[in-house]
């Protein structure tokens, strides 16, 4: 690295530094506002609201874990829970545009513990008399049925939602699609990780070096994809409820402060490597 490219680096950082604080304030801000809403009454409703409490919280949550990693070079970290990010922002943008599935989804939920608990279901351990046959019924009965949206089914709600048809949908899926299989590959130390944990030389003349930490992710790489994933939050949001909540001033920001510098810290670039022969 240069010395100019280091400093642009450590600008970068700061000036995403200060929009993350800023689209994470509006993300708790938004999430005290739909905690004080009224029940609305309506089961499909309460389910939209029910998924936005839950992604919000745990983006909040999440995202700080992202940003402490990302300062400590733990690139390969942030960058799995940056994938986590993304994927709250392509569900929340899918029940916006399909409140129906919010609702079926969400009715699993008792599924979902139910999955859970029914191996243990011969374990009494301390439970009373009366809570024993509660909990036996409750495992004994009903589905363990779960449903997941797909997940390029969600990247696709996201692009409709902000505009994006046909074969221009098509290609933007394609990328955020890499973008999301490299965070995935992370994750489950799949093929894809083997390209960060080794690279060789243009050429192949070089043996392969082993690398500890990521070369190829920055900070300023990882925080911005922390930021933008905080800000399509914030833009599912203002889908469904259809009013502003101040994205636009965040995305220009965004474009004030970051577009200038080079298009690699975009967050649906993937980063270029070299993979090992």
């Amino acid at each position: 690295m240069t010395d100019r490219s280091a400093d642009c680096d450590e600008v970068l950082e700061r000036e995403i530094g200060v929009l993350y604080a800023e689209v994470h304030a509006n993300v708790s801000r938004q999430l005290e506002r739909i905690k004080e809403l009224p029940d609305p009454g309506d089961e499909r409703e309460q389910f939209s609201l029910t998924w936005e409490m839950t992604i919000l919280t745990l983006a909040l949550d999440v995202s700080g874990s992202a940003v402490l990693l990302a300062r400590e070079d733990q690139q390969r970290a942030a960058r799995i829970l940056n994938r986590s990010l993304m994927e709250y922002a392509y569900r929340l943008h899918h029940f916006a545009l399909r409140p129906e599935e919010a609702r079926r989804f969400g009715l699993q939920y008792a599924n979902f513990v139910r999955h859970m608990l029914r191996p243990w279901g011969q374990e009494r351990g301390n439970l009373v008399s009366e809570e024993w046959r509660s909990f036996r019924a409750f495992v004994s009965t009903g589905s363990e049925e779960l449903g997941y949206p797909n997940v390029q089914r969600m990247m696709a709600s996201l692009l409709a939602n902000h505009g994006l048809r046909g074969g221009e949908l098509r290609r933007w899926c394609r990328r955020l699609e890499a973008e999301y299989a490299l965070g995935s590959a992370l994750a489950h130390g799949s093929q894809g990780a083997i390209a960060d944990v080794f690279t060789r030389s243009q050429d192949g003349s070089e043996p392969p070096q082993h690398h500890l930490t990521s070369p190829h992710f920055t900070v300023a790489n990882s925080l911005m994809r922390t930021t933008i994933a905080m800000w399509l939050i914030l833009r599912a949001l203002e889908c469904r409820h259809k009013r502003e909540m101040g994205s636009g001033l965040h995305y220009r920001d965004i474009a004030l402060r970051c577009g200038a510098y080079p298009r690699e810290y975009s967050v649906f670039t993937f980063v270029p490597f070299v993979p090992p022969r």
